[in-house]
C-alpha cells in the first residue's frame, strides 16, 4: 500500500511538471505571436527559435520562426540554423524550407535538391501544394507547374491542383494550359460563376480570346451537355457575338423541350443588360414561332413592346413606325385579355407612351382613368393613380394631382393600413413632393413627417436624401422656392423655364449647397438637350470654382460621358482615371473602372 501511495505521487509531480512546462511553452508562443503582431519581428524570431530548438517536433513553432525571420531577410540565419536541424530532423518539411532558404541566398543547385527530396517524402497532395506554393513565392512557376502535374500522377487524379494551376498559367500568360485547365474543372465541377470568372481574366488578351472562340467550338461539337452550352451562351454574350448566342439559346431551348422559356430568359436578360437589338430578335422569334395558347405569349409582347420603347427612348428619336408597332401590340393585349389584369397593363403601358414619347397627357389621363379597383388594390392599381398624378403635374394642376393621391389614400382600409405602408408612405411622399413644387415649404416638411420610414421601404433613399436637402436649406426662402420651381419645370420638359429659375436659385443662394446644385442642374439640362459643349463649359467652371465640392466626382463622371458621346476616348478615360485617383471611395469609382476598361477593350478591338 505504501508502496502505491509513492508511484501515484511521484505520477502527480511528474504530470504537474509536464502540465507546467507545456504552460510554459504555450505561454511563450503566444508571447512570440504577440510581438509579431506588433511588428517586433527580432524579439519573436528569437522566441519562435527557442521552441523550435527546444521542441523540434512542434512544426507550428517552426513555420513560424521561419515566417518570421525571412521576413527580415535573414537569410543566413535561416540557413545555418536548418542545415543543424536536417542533421538529426530529414523531414519534409525540414526539406522544403531549407530548399526555399537556399534559392534565397542564391545557390539554386542546393535549392533544386532539396525541392526535389521534399517530393520524395511528400505522403498528402497538401504536402505537394505546399512545395507549388514555395517554388511559387521564389517566383519559379513552371517548376511548380511540374510538381502540380506530378502530383495528378501519384493522386491519379485529373483535375487535382486545377484551380492552382489555373492562377499560374493566367498570371504567367499561358492561355492555352489556362484555358484547357478551366474547361476540365468545369466539366468535372459544373461552377458556372467560377468558370466565367476565370475566362473573363483571360479575355485581356486578343490571342487568348481567339483561342478561347475555338475551344468552345471544339467542345460545343464534342460534348454539348447542358451547363457547358449556358457558360457558350454567356461567352457570346461577353465578347459581343449576340446572334450566336441567341442561336445556341435556341437550340437549348428545343432540346429541353422548354417551349421557349430559355429563349424568353435571354431575350429579358438582354433588355435589362441594355442589348436592345439582340432582345427584339429573341422576343420577336417568339412571338413568330410559339402557339397562341403558350402562357408566357403575353409577357412576351410586353417584353417586345417595352423594348422598343426603350430603344426609342435612348435614342431620343421617337419612329412612328416603331411607336405604331408598340402600341398596336398593347392593344392587342387589351383585346384578346379583356377583363383582366393584362387589359390593365396594357392600359397603364399604352398611358405611359403618351405621356413621355408622344406627350400628349390628355390621351394619358384618358387611358389610367380606364384603370380602376375591380381587382383589388393592387400594385398597379396604385401606380396607375401615382402615374395619373404626375400626369396632371405636367398640365400644371397642382389640386387635381394632390387629390388624386389624398383619394387613394382613403380607399386603404383601416385595419388594413400595416398591410399597406409602403403604398401610404409613397402617397405622402408624392403630395410632399407636390407641395414642394409649389414653393410650401411647411406644408412639405408636414407630409414628410407623416412617413414612417424602414430600413426595408422602398423610398428610404429618396425619402432621407429629400429631407435632408429640405432641412438644410428652408432658411433660404427665395433661393429654395426658385430651386423647386425649377425643378418643377425641369420635371415636366419646360427647360428653358428651368434654367431660369435655377440660375435665380444660384442668385438668391450665394455660397450655399443650392448654388452649387443649380450649376450642375443646369448643365444637365443642356447635356440632355444634347447642347453638350454648353454643359462641359459649365463642368469646367464649375471645378474652378469649387475645387473642394463634394460633387466633384460626379462632375468628372458627367464630363466622362460627354467626351464618349463625343467619341473622344481619350479625353473620356482620363476624366474616369480622376476618379479613381482622386476620389478612391466614391461611389462612382466602380463605374469608372468599368468604363475605363470598356475604352481600352474597344481600342484593342
Amino acid at each position: 500500500m505504501k508502496r502505491l501511495i509513492q508511484i501515484i505521487f511521484l505520477n502527480a509531480i511528474f504530470l504537474t511538471n509536464f502540465i507546467y512546462s507545456q504552460t510554459v511553452e504555450q505561454r511563450q508562443f503566444q508571447l512570440a505571436q504577440s510581438y509579431e503582431k506588433n511588428g517586433k519581428l527580432e524579439d519573436a524570431s528569437r522566441i519562435y527559435l527557442e521552441l523550435t530548438q527546444k521542441i523540434p517536433d512542434n512544426n507550428d513553432y517552426l513555420t513560424s520562426w521561419y515566417r518570421v525571420t525571412k521576413q527580415l531577410n535573414k537569410y543566413t540565419e535561416l540557413l545555418e540554423n536548418l542545415e543543424i536541424r536536417i542533421k538529426s530532423k530529414n523531414d519534409f518539411l525540414t526539406n522544403l524550407l531549407l530548399a526555399e532558404a537556399y534559392w534565397l541566398k542564391g545557390r539554386p543547385n542546393d535549392a533544386n535538391s532539396f525541392w526535389k527530396t521534399a517530393q520524395n517524402l511528400a505522403q498528402t497532395d497538401d504536402d505537394y501544394s505546399k512545395i507549388a506554393s514555395s517554388m511559387v513565392s521564389v517566383r519559379q512557376f513552371q517548376k511548380a507547374i511540374e510538381v502540380y502535374l506530378d502530383g495528378r500522377k501519384q493522386f491519379k487524379q485529373k483535375n487535382l491542383f486545377a484551380n492552382d494551376l489555373i492562377k499560374i498559367y493566367t498570371a504567367t500568360g499561358n492561355f492555352v494550359n489556362a484555358a484547357d485547365e478551366i474547361f476540365l474543372d468545369f466539366k468535372s465541377s459544373s461552377n458556372l460563376p467560377l468558370a466565367q470568372g476565370r475566362i473573363y481574366s483571360l479575355l485581356i488578351n486578343e490571342d487568348a480570346k481567339q483561342y478561347l472562340i475555338e475551344k468552345f467550338e471544339r467542345e460545343y461539337k464534342s460534348s454539348p451537355f447542358p451547363r457547358l452550352l449556358e457558360l457558350y451562351i454567356w461567352f457570346n454574350r461577353t465578347i459581343g457575338e449576340y446572334q450566336k448566342a441567341l442561336d445556341i439559346t435556341i437550340e437549348v431551348d428545343k432540346s429541353q423541350k422548354a417551349s421557349y422559356s430559355e429563349i424568353f430568359r435571354f431575350a429579358t436578360q438582354s433588355r435589362y443588360d441594355g442589348q436592345l437589338d439582340i432582345a427584339l430578335k429573341a422576343f420577336a422569334y417568339i412571338i413568330e414561332n410559339a402557339d397562341k395558347t403558350n402562357i408566357i405569349l403575353p409577357n412576351v409582347l410586353y417584353g417586345y413592346a417595352q423594348t422598343l420603347e426603350q430603344k426609342i427612348l435612348n435614342n431620343k428619336n421617337a419612329d412612328k413606325d416603331q411607336l405604331d408597332i408598340i402600341k398596336e401590340i398593347y392593344q392587342k393585349i387589351i383585346k384578346d385579355f379583356p377583363n383582366s389584369s393584362q387589359q390593365y397593363d396594357g392600359f397603364y403601358q399604352l398611358a405611359k407612351i403618351s405621356l413621355d414619347i408622344e406627350q400628349n397627357p390628355q390621351k394619358s389621363i384618358y387611358y389610367l382613368q380606364q384603370i380602376d379597383e375591380k381587382y383589388g388594390l393592387t400594385e398597379l392599381f396604385f401606380n396607375a393613380k401615382f402615374e395619373l398624378s404626375r400626369v396632371y403635374l405636367f398640365i400644371e394642376d397642382f389640386d387635381k394631382s394632390k387629390s388624386i393621391i389624398n383619394d387613394l389614400t382613403k380607399k386603404i382600409p383601416k385595419k388594413s393600413i400595416e398591410n399597406f405602408k409602403d403604398q401610404l408612405n409613397n402617397a405622402y411622399f408624392n403630395i410632399a413632393k407636390i407641395h414642394y413644387y409649389q414653393g410650401q415649404i411647411d406644408s412639405t416638411k408636414n407630409y414628410l413627417d407623416k412617413i414612417q420610414i424602414t430600413p426595408t421601404s422602398p423610398i428610404t433613399n429618396d425619402y432621407l436624401s429629400f429631407y435632408s436637402f429640405i432641412t438644410n436649406n428652408e432658411n433660404m426662402n427665395a433661393a429654395i422656392r426658385s430651386f423647386a420651381k425649377a425643378e418643377f419645370y425641369e420635371l415636366i420638359r419646360k427647360y428653358e423655364e428651368s434654367i431660369k429659375n435655377y440660375e435665380q436659385a444660384k442668385n438668391y443662394g450665394r455660397g450655399s449647397e443650392l448654388e452649387e446644385l443649380s450649376s450642375l442642374n443646369i448643365a444637365e439640362i443642356h447635356s440632355l438637350s444634347g447642347n453638350l459643349e454648353t454643359a462641359l463649359k459649365i463642368y469646367e467652371d464649375y471645378i474652378d470654382t469649387y475645387p473642394n465640392s463634394v460633387y466633384l466626382d460626379e462632375v468628372y463622371l458627367k464630363i466622362a460621358a460627354i467626351y464618349q458621346k463625343q467619341n473622344k476616348p481619350e479625353l473620356a478615360e482620363s476624366s474616369y482615371t480622376k476618379i479613381l485617383v482622386n476620389f478612391p471611395k466614391s461611389i462612382h469609382y466602380e463605374e469608372a473602372r468599368k468604363q475605363i476598361r470598356e475604352i481600352r477593350n474597344k481600342k484593342i478591338q
